[in-house]
């Protein structure tokens, strides 16, 4: 049986032009965090595609991000092994 878990994802854009991400996991009884940089614009706009976001909704966080301003989402009942297994591919980048 799958478990759900709640994914916070913070998002900033570094003086480098990259995209820093900092997640955090929580589950039933604990919590796990951890962040990561994403080098291109491309690959942060394929990332929010797997939870599900609409491209006008990326679209405006990215130019909200760009422009200097911080994003912070959260997603609620999100498959632990799906969650974990996403952050885990683009941590590698």
């Amino acid at each position: 049986m799958a478990q759900s878990i709640a994914v916070t994802l913070s998002i900033t854009l570094t003086q480098a032009s990259r995209y820093r991400v900092v997640y955090v996991l929580r589950y039933a009884q604990a919590s796990a965090a951890s962040g990561f940089t994403i080098p291109r614009t491309a690959q942060l706009r394929a990332l929010l595609q797997h939870f599900a976001l609409t491209p006008e909704a990326i679209d405006q966080l990215l130019t909200s991000v760009q422009g200097g301003s911080p994003a912070l989402l959260r997603f609620d009942d999100i498959d632990q092994d799906y969650a974990e297994r996403v952050l885990r591919h683009y941590s590698q980048w």
